[in-house]
């Protein structure tokens, strides 16, 4: 994600924390969140699926990518 952002702001020529702060706004204005997930939050996803309270989800794929995904 790093590299990905590094590059980005590199093509849009700006900063890295401009090219964060704009990237919702001009490139992904139909996230949900509108803003990048925090690793603990996938962390938190990955816990509940390896839990026993995950237990009735089977065989589906989980999305945890705060919408920006429109399709897998």
């Amino acid at each position: 994600m790093e590299a990905y952002i590094e590059g980005f702001a590199k093509e849009k020529g700006t900063t890295k924390e401009d090219a964060i702060k704009n990237y919702f706004k001009t490139d992904e204005p139909t996230s949900l969140l509108q803003r990048f997930l925090d690793p603990k939050e996938i962390s938190a996803i990955v816990v509940f699926l390896a839990s026993s309270r995950a237990s009735g989800i089977n065989g589906h794929a989980q999305r945890v990518e705060g919408g920006i995904i429109h399709s897998i």
